[in-house]
């Protein structure tokens, strides 16, 4: 009975190595990204007039972040805000600006596009909360 004793043994400790070896690189392997690809960013421009908030592109990828370069050319302050409520609760989406004086330099924003769909996006200075031309909006691919 001992010679069986030992080949069992060395059955038993062999699994044992083989199962560790399989499990070790999976446990590992979990751990890391699954990419080290960079995040791509893409530049949005905004350009706020007395007219209307011209925004190019007006869509972006889904995944992606989008950097809002937010200009003012016209001749009152203006502000600029991307996302709405639900948006904003559900998904903290949603940025704004302060009031851009006119002929001010650039405002960036940076918005990551989890959200599938359109964003609302629109001056709530209070010269432009009824002014439908001064919205628009940002649809996410």
């Amino acid at each position: 009975m001992l010679p069986y004793r030992r080949v069992t043994a060395r059955f038993l400790t062999l699994g044992l190595l083989a199962s560790l070896a399989v499990l070790l690189p999976a446990a590992q392997g979990a751990a890391r990204p699954t990419t080290t690809e960079p995040t791509e960013i893409i530049d949005v421009n905004v350009t706020l007039r007395d007219t209307g908030i011209p925004v190019s592109p007006n869509a972006g990828e889904r995944g992606t972040a989008s950097r809002f370069i937010v200009r003012n050319r016209g001749k009152k302050p203006h502000t600029f805000t991307v996302g709405h409520d639900k948006v904003v609760v559900l998904h903290k989406a949603g940025l704004s600006t302060g009031i851009i004086r006119p002929g001010s330099r650039a405002r960036i924003l940076l918005l990551f596009l989890d959200y599938r769909g359109k964003l609302q996006y629109r001056s709530i200075a209070p010269a432009d909360k009824n002014n439908p031309r001064m919205r628009g909006f940002f649809t996410i691919n």
